[in-house]
């Protein structure tokens, strides 16, 4: 994409009296590094918000969100070591990966961008022709854990659960399937595979060759360790999570809000400032017509030097 001298030199601009420009210039930056200003603290926000969450599990999977419960419930507040195979109904099993098509069909694969934020998004998904048993394996339903066995270090392990009642779902072979067992909840087994120290031991254990993305197998997951509490304290670990990312997810959206406004000042001020609105125009300014008829007078001249110098 280019733009000629010939067609620039013939855009039409509107043309303030030169103090106006002044004031427009000084009240622009003056503005702009208050907006610039707002913008650098807005962006301090999400990591907090991440670090947040992240305490709140580190809190969670240790014990330390429920202490205070454990102390009006003394005669349940044992927990014992274990690993998330002990939580599992079955191993893990891969899922398939079938070529997509252009159009709709009864089969939807999932993508890993479904599970890749930690939270399910069905609406992730491409359209695929294979016939695909019913009592096949492949297909999802509410309550499994999905896990992404193969991605950038940053990601591989990460999971989610389907919470949602759907049909016609597969998973890509990317992923892994979990179902927990009567020791735990999906919730709360999705809370052990998203603590720090699963996704540290998933990343440490990670295979793979330069140029190739990280994966996991299923006994890295089985053989995670970790640490469960008595069904009862699960769930009120859960209720303690759910509450807390609520308000981290409300303070983000108001966050993505704020954001989204400071974004629209900048040209919204610089179209202000040039449609004559920004500041108080004076009647004594010399006149913009008077500024642009020197300008005129001073172009021919300012040609022909350039042409001497060219010619030398």
């Amino acid at each position: 994409m280019n733009i000629t001298h010939e067609r620039f030199s013939q855009l039409v601009v509107p043309l303030a009296p030169r103090s106006e420009q002044k004031r427009i210039a000084d009240k622009l930056d003056t503005v702009l590094t208050r907006v610039e200003a707002v913008n650098t603290r807005l962006a301090r926000v999400a990591p907090i918000l991440k670090r947040f969450r992240q305490s709140v599990l580190a809190a969670a999977t240790s014990g330390r969100l429920t202490e205070d419960w454990r102390e009006v419930n003394p005669s349940i507040c044992s927990w014992i070591d274990c690993q998330i195979g002990d939580l599992l109904r079955e191993k893990p099993r891969n899922g398939y990966s079938p070529k997509a098509v252009d159009h709709e069909t009864p089969i939807r694969s999932l993508t890993l961008s479904a599970t890749t934020t930690g939270r399910f998004r069905p609406e992730c998904f491409k359209f695929v022709p294979d016939n695909i048993p019913p009592d096949s394996h492949l297909w999802i339903s509410k309550g499994d854990v999905l896990i992404q066995r193969a991605n950038s270090l940053e990601y591989v392990g990460v999971s989610a659960v389907v919470d949602v009642e759907l049909g016609g779902y597969i998973y890509p072979d990317l992923m892994m399937k979990c179902r927990a067992n009567e020791r735990t909840s999906p919730a709360f087994l999705h809370l052990l595979l998203s603590s720090a120290d699963i996704r540290k031991f998933f990343r440490e254990h990670a295979t793979g060759t330069a140029g190739n993305m990280p994966k996991i197998n299923q006994q890295t997951v089985i053989a995670a360790p970790c640490r469960l509490p008595t069904r009862k304290e699960q769930g009120e670990i859960v209720r303690r999570v759910e509450t807390l990312f609520t308000f981290a997810d409300r303070l983000e959206d108001r966050l993505l809000t704020a954001q989204t406004a400071t974004e629209r000042l900048t040209p919204a001020l610089l179209a202000k400032a040039f449609r004559g609105e920004l500041v108080p125009q004076d009647p004594n300014d010399e006149p913009a017509s008077e500024l642009l008829r020197r300008l005129q007078q001073e172009a021919p001249s300012t040609s022909a030097k350039r042409g001497r110098k060219s010619a030398a």
